[in-house]
């Protein structure tokens, strides 16, 4: 009977999961054990009967018990009972007391479309509530319809009744009223002085009574929300004086250890791992323990799936790799109920599973896709375009998705969603024409960071765009572009820079407000991601002020920044050696953490650039441990025997720009005598590079220019074209057709008569 009724209980979730998006608890085996399978049978039957008598009280109150068991299955008999109460609440008079009882039964039981009737008689009795009730009914209806239309009328006369009982409403009533409302700018200033009363009756607070929880929490989800808002901290020590608060109340009291006492320090734990500091790691990871030795320890389920969610999410946000132990038991924990997880759970878990849970978890999330809100698509394919864990079947899954609900997304939820599918190469011409005709439909909607992650989006995926929808996009960016930061010029003038030829209006106007900003301050990840964006930009006022704000900056870069500042300035047609010195300098600071391969890549870029007096005093030869790599960096000496055939022809390319002395000389020689043996190996691209190579660096003897000659001659004569073609012009470089010309057989004729039938014959 038992397993049969829990059978039943999950079908029906299953059955019931597509009505409704509010949280929905489950009823697991040690649940119905703690309770009773014989109270929910009794409350059932009494409901039943209250039913055929048409008893509303009674009704009212086996519906309060079955959410009191926290029960969340769905029954006729539950259903039916909730639809007679709705049609005979208007006929027979409801007190007040069990007015707020029914609308907590329907918020359990999600029956959203009966909260919505009842609204107006809410607003009718609200101003004769008390602060309890006002509380609790503000806060259901601000789950449910907290951007819809209904709720602004509720949102004014809180907004009234807090103003008249400010002093007398309690603290707990005044922090969840003012969070429940705090969706309009005139809250703000109730939001202050709120926490302000929280914060200094904070050391008052009685730790023997568990509603102390339930205040630390709604006070900490309020600031949470005011800093997001204002972007500015006004209680910095709120954070750690609650977590103090709540590490008492756990050591003092035994009234915590409930169902709904650890739920509400779960959620505790989660709300400050978001807002960490360092002072408050250690203590949260005491908290953490503490929470799951007493759950371990106990026989029936103290944590709920949700808790377990929070809890790994809070793990994963301190980043404490003590804590992976008790990380991997949550998660054992969550595996035999994921099909009864809903999807914004899932959509929670997707920020801390690792790879080996990750199959697992994307099977329910496809299987669940219906349900996903544009929020929800946007946070789980920011996971998996950052791990790219994702088969192609599954990223075709996330496409389809976006192509469905594209008309239905806030601006910046489509521009992140439209970035992430570029990262997981989805985007094909669907998703980006999708792009464009929400541009059209919703420019007026568009901001400045809305227009940068675009155009960023589309320069990643190689995509133009038409010049109406650049228009559009112009007119946007003149019109924000007060609001733009320097990072989101950045990412458009990389765009701009690409179409500049046909978009120069807004080149200009992203190049001029980019120097600007250059002028104020610029963080180095900033100035990095510009000199990349601009590589080989021949601007020589504006590389000055660009280079002038690296070289401000430069002693907060990394390593691999410093390395990019160079690399870019090698390519930016400016000549100063401070820039260069101070570069070596801090490369010179960051010594301990260069590997090989980025000494090398740094002193090339600086020998490239014919720095050589630069770096006398500034080198990483003994970072360089392989011969071969410092061959190619300084020249010298080298043993050719022990050196392959890529080797050996990648000595022989590097030569050009070596400085001849007699070391450099005698491995020339050497390495000549083995490209001589190397025979089909040395194709005539490879020829004519060889030959560039050594016309570079002065070597010419008649051995290995005649092997390369009859390469060469070899390619004419087998493909039957005159002359050296196009291809191996483009090979040899700048300088390609004067060394093919040096050794064109006379024969042939002219170069620019290639291909011309000649009248007279050329004598020999």
């Amino acid at each position: 009977m038992k397993g049969y009724l829990r059978e039943c209980i999950a079908h029906l979730r299953e059955l019931y999961r597509p009505k409704t998006v509010i949280r929905r608890t489950y009823c697991t085996r040690n649940i119905m054990e703690t309770v009773g399978y014989g109270k929910i049978k009794n409350s059932l039957l009494l409901l039943d009967e209250s039913v055929m008598h048409g008893n509303i009280r009674m009704q009212i109150e086996c519906l309060s018990n079955l959410a009191a068991y926290n029960v969340g299955f769905v029954d006729d008999r539950i259903m039916w009972s909730l639809n007679c109460v709705k049609d005979s609440i208007n006929e027979k008079w409801l007190d007040r007391k069990m007015m707020v009882k029914y609308i907590d039964c329907l918020h359990k039981f999600g029956e959203v479309s009966i909260l919505r009737e009842l609204m107006p008689r809410i607003l009718h009795e609200f101003y004769f509530m008390p602060p309890v009730d006002v509380s609790r009914l503000t806060r259901i209806y601000a789950m449910h319809f907290k951007d819809s239309v209904e709720f602004k009328d509720l949102r004014m006369k809180m907004l009234g009744y807090l103003n008249v009982q400010w002093h007398d409403i309690g603290l707990d009533h005044m922090l969840t009223c003012v969070l429940s409302c705090f969706h309009i700018p005139e809250c703000l200033g109730l939001a202050r002085s709120a926490l302000k009363s929280y914060v200094e009756n904070l050391e008052t607070l009685d730790v023997n009574n568990i509603k102390t929880l339930q205040t630390i929490l709604t006070a900490l989800r309020l600031n949470r929300r005011l800093v997001s808002y204002s972007k500015e901290s006004f209680f910095p020590a709120i954070e750690e004086k609650s977590l103090l608060k709540t590490i008492d109340f756990l050591e003092l009291s035994h009234d915590w250890k409930s169902r709904d006492g650890v739920n509400t320090v779960t959620r505790i734990c989660i709300v400050l791992s978001i807002a960490l500091k360092e002072n408050m790691k250690l203590e949260l990871c005491r908290l953490v323990r503490m929470i799951c030795e007493y759950s371990s320890n106990t026989d029936s389920e103290i944590l709920t799936t949700r808790s377990n969610i929070y809890l790994i999410n809070a793990i994963s946000l301190v980043g404490d790799n003590t804590l992976q132990g008790v990380k991997s038991w949550l998660v054992e924990r969550i595996k035999p109920h994921l099909p009864m997880l809903t999807s914004s759970e899932i959509v929670l878990l997707t920020n801390c599973i690792d790879e080996d849970n990750d199959y697992m978890f994307l099977q329910h999330i496809i299987c669940l896709m219906d349900e996903l809100t544009p929020k929800d698509l946007v946070k789980v394919m920011k996971f998996y375009s950052k791990y790219g864990h994702a088969s192609p079947h599954f990223i075709e899954k996330f496409k389809d998705k976006f192509c469905e609900v594209w008309r239905d997304m806030e601006p910046k939820e489509l521009t992140c969603c439209l970035n992430y599918l570029v990262k997981m190469n989805a985007a094909d011409r669907l998703v980006l024409l999708n792009s464009v005709r929400y541009i059209y439909d919703h420019s007026i909607d568009l901001g400045a960071k809305d227009v940068a992650c675009l155009l960023s989006a589309f320069y990643k995926a190689g995509f133009n765009p038409s010049k109406s929808v650049i228009k559009i996009l112009y007119h946007l960016i003149k019109r924000d572009i007060h609001k733009m930061e320097l990072w989101d010029l950045a990412k458009c003038i990389r765009f701009a820079f690409l179409q500049r030829n046909a978009h120069h209006d807004l080149f200009n106007v992203l190049l001029n407000d980019v120097e600007k900003k250059l002028e104020l301050y610029a963080p180095p990840c900033v100035i990095c991601n510009l000199v990349l964006s601009l590589f080989n930009f021949k601007n020589r006022r504006f590389n000055t002020i660009l280079f002038s704000a690296a070289y401000e900056t430069m002693k907060y870069m990394t390593h691999q920044q410093l390395g990019q500042i160079l690399y870019g300035f090698r390519h930016s047609g400016l000549s100063n050696d401070n820039i260069l010195r101070k570069v070596c300098h801090h490369l010179i600071v960051h010594n301990g953490a260069l590997d090989y391969q980025e000494s090398y890549d740094a002193l090339s870029a600086v020998k490239c650039g014919k720095y050589d007096k630069v770096i006398e005093s500034y080198s990483w030869k003994h970072k360089i441990a392989s011969s071969l790599q410092r061959f190619l960096m300084e020249g010298g000496s080298i043993d050719v025997n022990g050196l392959k055939s890529s080797e050996i022809l990648q000595c022989i390319y590097s030569i050009g720009n070596k400085t001849r002395n007699r070391e450099t000389n005698n491995t020339v020689k050497q390495l000549c005598s083995k490209i001589c043996k190397m025979g089909s190996l040395i194709t005539p691209s490879v020829a004519r590079r060889i030959m560039y190579s050594l016309t570079s660096y002065g070597y010419k003897k008649p051995k290995i220019w005649k092997k390369l000659t009859n390469r060469v001659a070899a390619l004419t004569t087998k493909s039957g074209h005159k002359g050296i073609s196009k291809t191996g012009l483009h090979d040899l470089g700048s300088h390609g057709k004067q060394s093919a010309t040096i050794f064109r057989r006379i024969e042939l004729g002219p170069p620019h008569l290639s291909g011309v039938k000649v009248r007279h014959k050329i004598v020999t």
